[in-house]
């Protein structure tokens, strides 16, 4: 498939037409049904675009695979994202990030098959095309990153926040990306979004931090320097984040500090699109990523008090995962599995 490339200067959407969707396919089949769902998401009627965000991920992008329609159906998808008649925006630059994070449905589902089905000629023929899928559908959405910056800028919140959360997706481009980021910290006073700078930042620099000194120091200084409560969680989380083993025990002290009293931060963090399970889930999976190095005796009281907070609850948010994750911890940490 050739590179998709940003369609602009053209009336919206007006070369959907030039693409045979007839012969493309998406999860259900023939992705003929993609064109008028496109349309759909620019309609003044709140439950039409509903729907046909709701097809799109059925369709498209269903339950973490993309296929091959879906990367066509991307530069539509920018197209919209730049139309500032377009409402909810934020939506479709959620489910670019989600193309974008997209996998294989064979190479997620590795674990079913047998070794003699994965060995199969046919097997393998059918995951080769499915990771080429995959790769154009990210490409289809990296291609993007100009109007994601664009829009750091833009005055809607959910809008900055969701374009800082979809230009995390791509590492590869962290030498360009890390220092627009960081830039925007000076002029954004919204929490939310700050606290979404954080953590994008600290996901780019990941086992690279030593080639952004700025950005790590960044996220120190707003360790230990952030004006809320979130903004601090925000830069421990994004600290873990970035793999390095060389920050301050205090990324500990406010995650856990966070967790006995989560009501001076979910406010924020469910608004979050790297939230996507609440706040206290989001805090056992960084808890789970501390390097060794934090694994010592001064540090079990608080995890085993952590423990049992987590086991105390009864929202939605900490499901079987979040419990099986905060087990995992416990054990790495030679403390008494039975909490």
């Amino acid at each position: 498939m050739d590179r998709i490339i940003l369609i602009t200067g053209a009336t919206m959407l007006e070369n959907l037409s030039s693409v045979d969707w007839g012969i493309l396919t998406h999860a259900y089949g023939k992705a003929d049904d993609v064109p008028q769902l496109l349309r759909n998401l620019a309609s003044h009627d709140e439950e039409v675009r509903k729907v046909a965000l709701r097809s799109l991920y059925g369709t498209i992008y269903h339950q973490g695979t993309v296929y091959q329609a879906s990367a066509y159906a991307v530069p539509f998808l920018l197209e919209l994202v730049q139309q500032e008649e377009v409402q909810e925006r934020e939506s479709i630059l959620s489910l670019l990030a989600d193309l974008a994070r997209g996998d294989a449905y064979h190479r997620q589902h590795m674990r079913i098959y047998t070794d003699e089905e994965k060995h199969d000629p046919s097997f393998q023929k059918q995951l080769e095309e499915e990771v080429f899928e995959v790769d154009c559908t990210h490409q289809a959405v990296k291609d993007g990153i100009p109007l994601y910056l664009e829009l750091l800028a833009h005055q809607e919140v959910k809008i900055r926040t969701n374009a800082i959360y979809l230009l995390s997706y791509f590492r590869s481009e962290a030498a360009q990306l890390v220092p627009q980021l960081s830039t925007r910290f000076q002029y954004e006073r919204d929490q939310g979004v700050y606290a979404c700078l954080l953590y994008s930042v600290g996901i780019l620099i990941k086992d690279q931090s030593v080639a952004y000194p700025d950005a790590f120091h960044l996220l120190e200084q707003s360790l230990e320097k952030g004006e809320t409560d979130p903004i601090r969680v925000a830069a421990a989380m994004a600290l873990i984040r970035t793999g390095s083993r060389s920050f301050s025990s205090r990324v500990l002290d406010v995650i856990l500090e966070a967790i006995m009293h989560p009501e001076t931060v979910e406010n924020v963090y469910k608004e979050l699109p790297w939230v996507e399970d609440g706040f206290l889930f989001e805090a056992v999976i960084s808890l789970s990523q501390l390097p060794s190095s934090f694994h010592h005796s001064l540090v079990d009281p608080r995890l085993i008090d952590f423990l049992e907070t987590v086991r105390a609850q009864d929202e939605e948010t900490l499901d079987q995962i979040a419990l099986d994750l905060a087990l995992d911890l416990h054990s790495e940490m030679g403390l008494d599995p039975h909490f």
